[in-house]
Order: C-alpha cells, then sequence, then structure tokens
C-alpha cells in the first residue's frame, strides 16, 4: 500500500529554546496561496506558540544550515497564537499596506502648464514616509502622443513606466521601465522638481502617455523632498503635473493612488495596489529540503523538511507546535488543528501495455497493490482526471481507438490516506509520422473555459499535464513519459493566439513536474541529455507560411561562431489522443541551458530578457537587471579612443561573442531588434562578463518578413539611437579602430566560409526536408483541407524563396560594409600552402583547411596571417609578393591594396629526434579549430602510454592509447570553443600534462 518506506520517520523537527516555530510548509503550492501577481510560490508559516507578541525584527529564514544569504524578517509584530504566511518566491519582499485610491479623472484633456488633480480620498501622510504616487492612464482611441513633461533627475531610481498595446491592461502591469528622473510635481501645492529635461511625445516617463494607448507609471518621492518643499504631516489633497506641450490629447480616465513606502530606490518591479506580501529570497526545491529559523541572535530555534507528497499538501505539526509531523491538506497562514491530516499515500497503479502506435485492438489490464477492501481502482478512458466515481476497474479494458486511459486508487474508509497518483497512458491506432511523436494529456478544462490556458492564451498560467515522448521510426519507441507542467509560450507574434497554440512543458516542475527527460533528443545536441523543459512553438509569425524559418536562421548564423541559439526538432503533437499539429520542439534558455551549454554553476546564472510581449522591459528571468544596468553604465563611461578600450570594455560585455551576435542579426537583416527579442546571460562560466543570445530572426529576409537580401542593415544599426544599451554596445565600440577593423574582418571571414551559400543552401533544405512529409496533414489539420495541393505548393515556393534570399544576401552585405564604412575597395585575398600538406594559415578568425582558398576582404582593414605547421613540419617562409616586407615573419599584418593578392606559407620538414631515454609531448596545432595531434619524439616509449582529455573543470570527456607512429590525433570538434586539457600517461606515472585552446 505505501509509496515506500513513509517519511514522517525522518521528518525533522527541532525547537529549541523560543515559541516561535516553523509550524507548516508546502513545496508543492498549486491553489492553496495566491501571491499578490497571481502567482502560486511554496511557503513556509511561523506559528507564535507564546502568550506575548513576538517582534520579528532580526529573526532570519534560511534554506541552508549555516544561515549564507538568509532573509532577514523585518520589525513587526506577531501577536500571541497567531499564523504568518511567508511566500518563499526568491522575491525578497516585504509587506505593505493596499494603495489609496485618491483621484480618478475622467474625460481628461491635458493643458500647458500645471494640470491639478483634487483628491476625492485624501492621502494621510505621517509625516516621514516616502510615498510612492501610482498613476495609471488610457485612452481607446487608439494611438495619439504622449503629453510632454518637464522633469528633474534623481540620484535615485524615481520612476518606473510600462505600457500595454491596445488595451488598459498597462494598469496591471507587474515590471516597467526604470528612471532616475521623474516629472515635476505639485503637491498640496508645494513643488517638488523644477527641472527643465522633457520627454518626447512617445517617450517614458508621461503620465500622460497614451502613445500606446494606456500606461501606468509609480513614481517614488522621499520623505527628505517633501519636508524641504514645506509639507508636514497630515492630508495631501491634491497632486499636479506641469505639462511642457501636449497636442489635444485625450484620456478616457486618469487614476492616482498614494502608499507610504521605506524604499529609497524604485526597481522594475511595480509595488502592487494591493500591496505587498512577505517573500523571502529563496525559492523551495521541487524535491523537498531542510528551512531553518534563527533568532536575532543566529541562533537555531527551528527547523522543518518540506516535502511535500502532492500538491497542495503540506507537512506541518498536528496540533499547531507540537511534536507530531505529519501531511495534511494545506492551512497556509490558518491554524493546522482543524484540517484533515494524512499519514501515507497509496501506490499508484500499474497499466499493463504501456503507451505508443498500435494495429488493431489491445486487451489492457490495470493492477493495484491497494487491497480491494482499502481501495478502489476507477479509470477513465476520456482523457478526463479519475475521481472517486469513475467507472470501477473489473477486468481487461479493450481499446481500438485512440484513448487516454488513466487510473487512480481512492481510499476505503480510511479519510487519513492520500489518493495514489494516476497511471497514465496514451494509445494511437493506426498512425504514422517521419518525426518523433508527443503525446499530452490533461483535462479538458485546463486547456479550455474560464480556466484554460488556450481559451486564455495571454496568461502565463500552469496547468498539470501528463507528456510522453515516442521516437521516430516503424515501432516509434516509447524513449519517455512523466507527469509535467503545461503553460502557454511565446509572445505577440501568433505563437499564443493561433488555434494551433504554442506551450511549454516543464518535466521537471515542481509542483506538477516529475523528472527530467534525460536523453539526447536534439540531434545538432550530441552533448546534451538533460532537458527539463521544452518550448512547443508553432512557427509563430511562420505560422502555416514557413514554420522552421526562425530556427534555420539562427541556426545558420550560429554556425562557425559562439552564439547561443535554441535548437530545433520537428515533431508531432497529440493532445488528448487527437492530432493537434506539427509543432518545433525548441530548446528553452534557462538556467540549464547555460549548464549544459557552458557548464555554468547554477547560482552564478543570470538571465535577462526583453520582449514586446512583456512590455519592452528588460526583466529578469534570473538574476537582477539592475546588475546589467551597472555594468553598462561603467561601460558607457569608457573612452573608445583609449589604448585598453578593448580590455576595458570586455570586462563587461565579452566583445568577440558579442561581434558574431551583431553579426548574425545584420547579416540576416533583422528589423524586429534591438528595440525587441534581446535575450542577455551571464555566469562564472563568462567571467561574469555579458553575452546575447540570439532569439527571433524570422521576419527577417522573405518570404513573410520586414525585409530583403538587398537591405542595409549596416546603416539601419548606425541610425539606432544611442540610448538603446543592447546596440549602443557596439555603436560605441566601431570607434575604437582595432574595434573596427576586428568587425569588419570578422563579417568577412564568416561571410568568406560559414555564411557562404552553398552551407546556407545545404542547411535551409535540411530543415525543409524535416517538415516537408508532415506538413499535408498540418494543413489538413489547421489550414484548408479542401486544397492541400495549394497550400504544399505555397510551402514549397516558399522555401524557393527563401533560398533565393539566403543566395543574394552576401552580395549585398560586402557592398554595404564597403559604403557604409567609408572602405578604399574589396580585394580577393587568396592563400596557398607548400607542400599543400604541410600545414595551414590562419586568416583573422579563421582557419582554411583546403587550399588553394579564396575570400574576400578590404582595402583599409590589414589582414592577419601567421602560418600553423602541420607535425612533422615548420614554417620556413612566405614567398615574395607585395605588402610582405619580411618573408621570415611568423605572423603578418598586411592591408591588402590590390584587387588580387596571393599569400604563399612554405614549410619544411624537420626529423624525428632519434630514440633515447627520454619523450616529449606537443600539442600541434594549437589553438585549432577542433582536430588536435599529440605529438611525441620516442615511438619506443610511446608504446603503451594512454591519454585522457579533459575539460576545463577537470571532467573527462575521453581517453585512448597514444599512437606508436609519433602522432596521435585528439578530436574535438564536438565540443564548444574553450580551454581543454590532456594528460599522457605510462602505467600509474603522469608524463605531461598539456593544455589545447579550441577556438
Amino acid at each position: 500500500m505505501r509509496v515506500g518506506s513513509f517519511l514522517l520517520f525522518s521528518f525533522i523537527f527541532i525547537h529549541i529554546h523560543g515559541q516561535l516555530l516553523l509550524n507548516e510548509g508546502c513545496n508543492k503550492n498549486a491553489t492553496a496561496a495566491l501571491d499578490e501577481n497571481g502567482d502560486t510560490p511554496d511557503w513556509v508559516e511561523l506559528y507564535n506558540a507564546s502568550p506575548s507578541a513576538i517582534n520579528l525584527a532580526n529573526w532570519k529564514l534560511a534554506d541552508q544550515l549555516n544561515g549564507i544569504n538568509a532573509w532577514v524578517l523585518p520589525s513587526m509584530n506577531m501577536a500571541p497564537n497567531s499564523f504568518l504566511r511567508i511566500f518563499c518566491s526568491g522575491k525578497d519582499r516585504y509587506a505593505s499596506t493596499p494603495f489609496t485610491l485618491s483621484n480618478t479623472t475622467t474625460n481628461f484633456n491635458p493643458v500647458v502648464g500645471w494640470n491639478t488633480h483634487i483628491f476625492n480620498q485624501p492621502y494621510i501622510w505621517d509625516g516621514s514616509s516616502n510615498i510612492i504616487v501610482n498613476i495609471c492612464s488610457y485612452n481607446n482611441s487608439g494611438y495619439t502622443e504622449n503629453s510632454v513633461f518637464y522633469q528633474t533627475q534623481t540620484p535615485f531610481v524615481s520612476c518606473i513606466a510600462s505600457f500595454v498595446d491596445g488595451s488598459p491592461a498597462a494598469c496591471s502591469n507587474n515590471m516597467g521601465q526604470t528612471y532616475s528622473q521623474r516629472p515635476n510635481i505639485k503637491i498640496n501645492n508645494a513643488i517638488i522638481g523644477n527641472g527643465t529635461i522633457t520627454n518626447s511625445n512617445t517617450d517614458y516617463p508621461a503620465p500622460y502617455g497614451n502613445w500606446y494607448w494606456g500606461a501606468r507609471h509609480q513614481i517614488l518621492i522621499l520623505a527628505t523632498e517633501l519636508q524641504a518643499a514645506g509639507l508636514v504631516a497630515g492630508p495631501l489633497n491634491s497632486l499636479a503635473f506641469q505639462v511642457a506641450s501636449t497636442n489635444s490629447e485625450f484620456y478616457d480616465y486618469i487614476e492616482i493612488s498614494l502608499n507610504s513606502t521605506s524604499i529609497s530606490s524604485l526597481d522594475a518591479s511595480f509595488i502592487p495596489l494591493q500591496g505587498q506580501q512577505l517573500h523571502t529570497n529563496f525559492k523551495l526545491d521541487g524535491t523537498g529540503e531542510l528551512i531553518y529559523l534563527f533568532d536575532p541572535n543566529n541562533q537555531l530555534q527551528s527547523q522543518l523538511e518540506i516535502n511535500s507528497p502532492q500538491p497542495d499538501i503540506s507537512i506541518g505539526h498536528f496540533p499547531n507546535g507540537s511534536g507530531n509531523l505529519t501531511w495534511m491538506q494545506a492551512t497556509p497562514g490558518l491554524s493546522n488543528n482543524g484540517t484533515q491530516s494524512f499519514s501515507d499515500t497509496l501506490q499508484r497503479p500499474l497499466i499493463s501495455v504501456q503507451s505508443g502506435i498500435y494495429q488493431g485492438s489491445l486487451n489492457i489490464t490495470i493492477s493495484s497493490s491497494t487491497p480491494p477492501n482499502l481501495g478502489k481502482l476507477v479509470y477513465t478512458l476520456n482523457g478526463e482526471d479519475p475521481n472517486y466515481n469513475s467507472a470501477t476497474y473489473v477486468g481487461p479494458i479493450t481499446i481500438s481507438t485512440n484513448k487516454v486511459l488513466r487510473a487512480k486508487v481512492f481510499p476505503i474508509g480510511n479519510p487519513n490516506l492520500l489518493p495514489s497518483e494516476q497511471a497514465v497512458a496514451t494509445y494511437l491506432f493506426n498512425v504514422n509520422h517521419t518525426t518523433p511523436i508527443l503525446l499530452v494529456n490533461t483535462p479538458t478544462q485546463n486547456l479550455y473555459g474560464s480556466n484554460g490556458i488556450f481559451d486564455n492564451w495571454w496568461t502565463d498560467w500552469v496547468r498539470p499535464a501528463y507528456a510522453i515522448l515516442l521516437d521516430t521510426g516503424a515501432t516509434h519507441a516509447l524513449l519517455h513519459q512523466s507527469k509535467t507542467a503545461i503553460r502557454m509560450d511565446g509572445g505577440a507574434g501568433g505563437s499564443r493566439s493561433q488555434p494551433q497554440h504554442s506551450f511549454r512543458l516543464s518535466w521537471a516542475h515542481g509542483t506538477f513536474g516529475e523528472q527530467a527527460v534525460n536523453l539526447g533528443v536534439l540531434p545538432d545536441r550530441p552533448n546534451r541529455f538533460k532537458y527539463s523543459e521544452f518550448y512547443l512553438r508553432n512557427g509563430s509569425n511562420q505560422y502555416l507560411t514557413l514554420p522552421y524559418k526562425d530556427a534555420c536562421q539562427v541556426r545558420m548564423m550560429s554556425e562557425g561562431s559562439a552564439n547561443y541559439y535554441s535548437s530545433y526538432r520537428p515533431v508531432s503533437v497529440y493532445i488528448n489522443g487527437s492530432y493537434f499539429g506539427l509543432y518545433e520542439l525548441r530548446e528553452k534558455f534557462n538556467q540549464e541551458y547555460f549548464e549544459q551549454h557552458d557548464n555554468a554553476t547554477r547560482d552564478s546564472i543570470e538571465l535577462l530578457s526583453l520582449s514586446y510581449w512583456y512590455n519592452l522591459i528588460l526583466r529578469a528571468v534570473e538574476g537582477d537587471a539592475d546588475n546589467f544596468w551597472a555594468d553598462y553604465s561603467q561601460f558607457n563611461d569608457l573612452n573608445p579612443d583609449a589604448p585598453t578600450y578593448w580590455q576595458d570594455a570586455d570586462q563587461f560585455f565579452d566583445l568577440k561573442h558579442y561581434t558574431d551576435y551583431i553579426i548574425a542579426e545584420s547579416w540576416m537583416g533583422n528589423v524586429d531588434w534591438p528595440g525587441n527579442n534581446i535575450k542577455i546571460y551571464r555566469s562564472d562560466a563568462t567571467q561574469n562578463r555579458w553575452r546575447f543570445a540570439l532569439i527571433d530572426l524570422e521576419l527577417s529576409m522573405q518570404p513573410n518578413g520586414w525585409t530583403n537580401c538587398t537591405d542595409n542593415h549596416i546603416a539601419y544599426m548606425m541610425g539606432q539611437s544611442e540610448d538603446n544599451p543592447y546596440i549602443n554596445i557596439w555603436k560605441q565600440s566601431i570607434q575604437n579602430l582595432a574595434y573596427r577593423n576586428y568587425f569588419i574582418n570578422r563579417f568577412a571571414d564568416q561571410m568568406n566560409t560559414s555564411y557562404k551559400h552553398e552551407q546556407l543552401l545545404a542547411t535551409e533544405q535540411s530543415f525543409y526536408e524535416s517538415m516537408l512529409p508532415e506538413m499535408p496533414l498540418q494543413f489538413a489539420r489547421w489550414g484548408d483541407p479542401n486544397n492541400i495541393t495549394g497550400q504544399m505548393a505555397a510551402f514549397e515556393a516558399n522555401h524557393e524563396q527563401f533560398q533565393q534570399q539566403l543566395l543574394c544576401r552576401s552580395t549585398f552585405v560586402f557592398n554595404q560594409l564597403h559604403l557604409q564604412f567609408e572602405l578604399t575597395k574589396k580585394v580577393q585575398v587568396t592563400l596557398t600552402v607548400e607542400p599543400e600538406e604541410a600545414g595551414e594559415i590562419h586568416l583573422n578568425t579563421i582557419q582554411p583547411s583546403t587550399y588553394p582558398w579564396s575570400g574576400t576582404y578590404f582595402d583599409g582593414v590589414p589582414i592577419n596571417l601567421q602560418p600553423v605547421a602541420k607535425p612533422g613540419y615548420l614554417f620556413s617562409h612566405w614567398l615574395p609578393a607585395a605588402n610582405i616586407s619580411d618573408t621570415l615573419a611568423d605572423s603578418l599584418s598586411v592591408n591588402v591594396n590590390e584587387n588580387t593578392q596571393t599569400f604563399t606559407a612554405v614549410f619544411k620538414t624537420i626529423p624525428l629526434p632519434p630514440d633515447g631515454p627520454d619523450i616529449h609531448f606537443s600539442i600541434q596545432p594549437n589553438p585549432s579549430n577542433g582536430v588536435f595531434t599529440l605529438v611525441s619524439d620516442n615511438k619506443t616509449i610511446a608504446k603503451d602510454c594512454k591519454f585522457i582529455v579533459y575539460d576545463l573543470h577537470g571532467r573527462q570527456l575521453y581517453k585512448g592509447n597514444v599512437s606508436e607512429s609519433n602522432l596521435t590525433t585528439l578530436d574535438l570538434t564536438t565540443q564548444r570553443a574553450g580551454i581543454y586539457w590532456v594528460s599522457v600517461y605510462k602505467g600509474a606515472e603522469k608524463l605531461q600534462h598539456l593544455k589545447m585552446l579550441k577556438y
């Protein structure tokens, strides 16, 4: 009957001295408690078991026994025998009172000068607290203009603002853009701020702001500023804004609310109108963890192991404050004494036939280890959750059509037992696909209706589901199945709103998930074997047009570079047994992505995002966006003419990585950027330097794009505002000669290698072919089922148009680089080596492997060449040619001013040293693009030597035997660029430890 040995004996309770203790907690909060943002974070509960009030000042909660990074409770009195719920969300907030709605003005037309709003509800100021003013403005007539305000700069973040296009939803936005300036204000006729800077009529802050229909602002005014203006404690009756100019803007309403606060600077999060609740700076682990309560003297007073068996089932003291710990129906912030407690949970039943694709009918049995007198085994065949009144299992079930079977055991006569987890299986009959198949099962109400995520696609609601992944091939073998969380994903391009909605599966979700997919799912990620999340994408802006376009673009632009991109594989999706269409299965940019790709330490990862869907606000997915702004501010103070500019800038932004990112955006011609579609990351793996990820290129180029292969994107970037930090990094850096030359040469290097049209067309063709066999079914499901032939012809035409765009692009980009950087001319550079097997030439950032090799570069931008000898050879000289002043130089920096020029590197053989008592190893070439040679100088001793290759973190990648031929190939082509090590052993003796640099 038990899931395993019951956990109550392992629950840890320590209550040492005081009467304040951890009374209850839940790490699978689904519906028991909502925070002020509508989220459902996990939580803990404190209980004051004493007969006296306790002030919580300097008490601490922590998820580590050493108290590191403990969350300090605020000064507040907790009454005797009372309960206090605290969310463990990582949001790090203190509780606050609700705002006071002081004024609502309707049908409002601003005028030049002071615009005064008389409060219907005066706000009572205590004379010592800072004040936050919340303003919501809305105009339902569409896009007009913002009013222009006189504003004053402040040494702190004094204003945040956001807008929503086409609705009044801005009034409930959670995030905004931060500003260290605010409109001049009069409160009770006392003026605060006399600055003369102004916003434009399409910029913010603008409390009367309807450029995008509606806007929300919060303005912070310090108590010292109020006092300096002559205000004293008492009622605040009016507020006015100073308008510099207006153009007959009209507002359906202006709402003004006030609140007091102790904070001295705003961040990007709006304080909710209903006030804030208590939130720790840490989250609870979904698999369970210990939480500790320390008193003001840092003495441990209580601890509680929180490991909920099911959603909304907590662990706590029953009765309150007793030594008895048990599972219970969650009662956050309330007494535990009256709730239902549970002593055990019934075991999940077993279904005899696993999920999959079948022919003919199936006879399926369901078994349960719970005796029939103690548990009722029930099932459903329509995908809905079984309940106690569902069909009782009495014998084998025959299934011959697509069905979802769910089974569950409910206790009989013992309310102290929890029902079992569900067993789930999906059966499909007589179907076949060229892709993997994903079977998603969740009750209909989780998708449709008032609480369904598909019918409420603009929300980020999370719902429970069960998903099954089947392989390709005739049998579509079962790869993975488990509980998961499902939620909407994607942005404003139709990803969410199309009837075939994009969504996310979170396999390891703390509340609804179970386990990550520990398989190699994506072919172009051969070294990744863990996926906690999948992004199922419908093609977004390219829905039913060229659904693979973005996945193809980010892949093409990342080849031969260090760019981060979301990998892709087409997958056929069934929801509750019904075909739901062809999707892109994409990687999700999350902490795990960078753990897997960069070996980054999870706690060091900061991930920021800006998108139209989330109001074009740079928000922290992980970490703190303020850290980016602090680094950017220091970067912005750098002088591009300084000789140390590159090194100084590179401390904040990984400039080589950033250059590849800019080149990718520009070659593809993306104009839905840089004001949108930003993803930024840093970690210990990047030496805490910021890097950008390549996302959402699909509106670049035709078909169905905003640009053409002929568009001058270099001019577009140069014309961007310096106020946009994401492109200003580039605009400032190209003023530095070294970086300017690097950028131009790197762009040319990419177009001469990875962006050559032969390679791009081959990649695009493979993406096209990956979806082609499945598109008739996709059009039949979501397009016009009566015109599949016509839609397939359009799909092929779109593919061909995209190929034509790729074919023509580099020609125009070379010309635009020439034009925009005012270069003398384009030149043709040819590289040769003699003998042809003796070596290679490293050119700028590339190292061609076949010779002769030719590429296009520019007169006015010196190119850099370095000969690289292969094992057994040594560089001798360059053949004489124009611009080579020293034919013996082992590196050249040459401005090619001829229309064509050939550089020939000559190598000579070197004899191997004779066998002797010693052996020495070296690595050639080093650095390399991935293929290294371990060279030894003693064949005799080399016999029986072994090698082991490690990454920078000391993890073993592979091992082998040293060749007796003196040359051993070490292949790191599948590894990312970076530093690697090889150790050579003779028996237990380590002979040598060598570093390899892969670029």
